[in-house]
């Protein structure tokens, strides 16, 4: 019996070391819980946050988790016809700018002839004025009338 109270000492020890290493995994185990528990509410709580915004997002507040993905497939579909369109009329906007460019141009240019004409359309009723206040006697007649004649040619031309 001697060695008895020596083998007692063993299997406390070894009965210590076991509920040792037991209670050691237990810590761990809890630790580990505890980080993928923690990992999991964050994860809800962002998932949550992706999923209040996609509701709002696309005007649907009874979407659910598993229809997401295919409503932020929509919103991106939208988007991509949305820019495309935005695309498309800056390109037709800067198109009539030009073209509004062109044509002021071909106004200023165009009021530049207007302009003239007038010029000449009053020169021409201004000589024919003067003309019908001096006669002439009857040598230079047909010289008055042909210059009358050329005066309502360019009157007609003109567009008086």
């Amino acid at each position: 019996m001697a060695g008895a109270p020596m083998l007692n000492r063993y299997i406390y020890g070894a009965v210590g070391a076991v509920l040792l290493a037991v209670t050691l995994w237990g810590v761990r185990v809890n630790h580990l819980r505890d980080h993928w528990k923690t990992s999991y509410t964050e994860l809800r709580d962002e998932a949550g946050v992706v999923l209040l915004a996609v509701r709002s997002a696309s005007g649907n507040p009874d979407l659910d988790w598993k229809d997401t993905a295919q409503q932020v497939a929509e919103i991106d579909k939208s988007l991509t016809i949305w820019r495309d369109t935005a695309k498309s009329q800056s390109v037709t906007i800067d198109t009539l700018g030009r073209e509004s460019a062109r044509l002021r141009k071909q106004n200023a240019e165009l009021a530049a002839k207007v302009a003239a004409a007038n010029a000449r359309r009053d020169a021409a009723i201004a000589r024919l004025e003067q003309d019908s206040l001096k006669p002439g006697d009857v040598a230079d007649c047909w010289a008055q009338i042909r210059a009358a004649d050329d005066a309502l040619n360019t009157l007609y031309r003109e567009g008086f």
